[in-house]
């Protein structure tokens, strides 16, 4: 039988890379497979998806090598309407493939370029976003979504084309557990009535092995092993050699600070009924909200997609302004505190990384910092070079950042704002993308750099991830529809996660190592 999609001897390397992302793949998918693809960050899984649908090497400059076939064609002979029509895909970054301001325009773009019958496209439009999960927002503006509802729609579109092949790259990433859920059962149902065939591209092989009919492990552009259903246990020594998290692995002990310490500290920043709307005929993103964080503390900011926590994160950092309640940063209402004193002392991190990057060079981006705020040139160098280190990335200094993988895209806009020796961090889904070893090294990186402070810091983190949130912070506020559903400490609200009002969430690991 003639493979849904296959690669022959495929390399390719990235216009200015010292090495090759992918090195001599050999692979193929049979109609109606789930293929899971998994490795390091940075191992070439998201360059082999987008050789699928012709992204690479068609908007990638690179050199391509080697054969790809779709149902038996050579890919380099399909137009590349026809070949977007054939591979569906979905980037790791939902926001660079929307283009329309509503949701409902955004899906039938496909169709409409295939030049489909008005009908065909409505039914197109609303049986795909009935798949997605995302038929409630069909009339919302693309601008109002959280990234978990982007992602949602992004995934929309690609299924409003009626792909032969669906390529998705880190399709969970930004949903929460229940959303993950849906997306995935909507997925296999679409499987075994269609025949799609699935590429998944995943950190997290958990979520998605009991979909997989094969699980395809890469490391450094090769790929190190193929594991057929019936013997993916067989895999579990080679993902924990790279630092990969297998199923039923231990997560580090939970975070646990003396709540006698945490409350004698002043607070960072103090917020007090926070309310905002997008729109006036619009629910409110933010109603009510009410906490603070305190010196020395992180506080995970968590709860479903649409929650508030993205507007919660941007009312804290000046991006938009509250219609009810108050602000205080160090102790000053924030009225009377301009923007231009927190700059140096908040870092803000945003949910896409690449909102953040500007220079040629990885170095050049996290000097810009130091350099804006005028730091002498000595100790700007010095808080480069710390930073780069800190997060991983020195051997890549010289690298354009977009030449990198999403995840190590992350860590250089993490690396820019620690760079600026701020008081506090406000991250939004810093952990999205990364393999379970950097997870693990970022999150104790964060903790050692609130505690090992010689003044106090504090950080906001914004994550789905239980495990992370329980690994690193001492308390947990979670927003469910604008609104406080818990706050409290973290071991003790995250208990609850999966039940009640926190069913959105993740429960915690099964087992905590001590």
């Amino acid at each position: 039988m003639t493979p849904a999609i296959s690669w022959s001897g495929v390399r390719f390397r990235y216009a200015g890379a010292a090495r090759e992302a992918l090195r001599g793949i050999d692979l193929a998918a049979r109609e109606g497979e789930c293929v899971l693809l998994t490795g390091p960050t940075g191992c070439g899984k998201s360059t082999l998806l987008k050789t699928a649908n012709g992204l690479i090497p068609r908007e990638s400059a690179g050199r391509l090598e080697g054969r790809i076939e779709i149902g038996g064609r050579d890919a380099a002979s399909i137009p590349s309407p026809a070949l977007r029509s054939a591979v569906g895909f979905l980037f790791q970054n939902p926001e660079d493939q929307l283009l329309c301001g509503r949701v409902e325009d955004e899906v039938a773009f496909g169709p409409e370029n295939l030049a489909e019958p008005p009908g065909v496209i409505a039914q197109r439009v609303e049986e795909a976003l009935a798949r997605a999960s995302a038929s409630a927002k069909r009339h919302s503006p693309c601008a109002e979504l959280s990234g978990g509802e982007k992602q949602r729609v992004a995934l929309a579109s690609a299924l409003a084309l009626h792909p032969r092949v669906l390529a998705l790259d880190e399709p969970t990433s930004q949903l929460d557990g229940r959303a993950s859920r849906e997306i995935l059962r909507a997925l296999a149902a679409m499987r075994g009535e269609q025949g799609l065939t699935l590429l998944i591209a995943e950190h997290r092989v958990g979520r998605v092995l009991p979909l997989a009919d094969r699980l395809v492990v890469l490391e450094e552009g090769t790929i190190r092993g193929v594991f057929p259903r019936g013997r993916f246990g067989e895999a579990m020594p080679l993902l924990r050699e790279l630092g990969l998290e297998a199923p039923g692995d231990e997560f580090p002990a939970p975070h646990a600070a003396p709540i006698s310490i945490r409350a004698e500290k002043p607070a960072l920043v103090r917020f007090r009924g926070l309310c905002h709307r997008y729109a006036k005929e619009s629910p409110p993103a933010l109603d009510d909200v009410t906490a603070e964080l305190r010196a020395g503390e992180i506080l995970a900011l968590m709860g479903p997609n649409g929650a508030g926590k993205s507007t919660l994160l941007g009312l804290l950092a000046g991006l938009l302004r509250p219609q009810e309640g108050q602000i205080e940063w160090f102790g000053q209402v924030r009225p009377r505190l301009s923007l231009s004193s927190l700059t140096g002392k908040v870092g803000f991190l945003f949910q896409n990384p690449d909102l953040m990057l500007s220079a040629g060079t990885i170095r050049d981006e996290v000097a810009l910092g130091p350099r804006l705020l005028r730091r002498p040139p000595a100790e700007a160098r010095e808080a480069v070079a710390r930073a780069l280190e800190g997060v991983g990335l020195a051997p890549l200094a010289g690298r354009n950042p977009f030449s990198v993988s999403r995840g190590e895209r992350l860590r250089v806009a993490l690396a820019a704002l620690l760079a600026c020796a701020p008081r506090v961090l406000l991250l939004d889904e810093p952990t999205a993308g990364l393999d379970r070893g950097l997870r693990q090294r970022l999150l104790a990186d964060l903790r050692r750099w609130v505690d090992e402070a010689p003044e106090e810091r504090g950080i906001v983190l914004c994550t789905h991830d239980t495990g992370s949130a329980l690994q690193c912070a001492d308390r947990a506020l979670v927003l469910r529809e604008g609104r406080t559903a818990a706050l409290g400490p973290a071991a003790g609200v995250l208990a609850g996660a999966g039940q009640g009002a926190l069913e959105d969430l993740e429960p915690a690991p099964a087992r905590m190592a001590p």
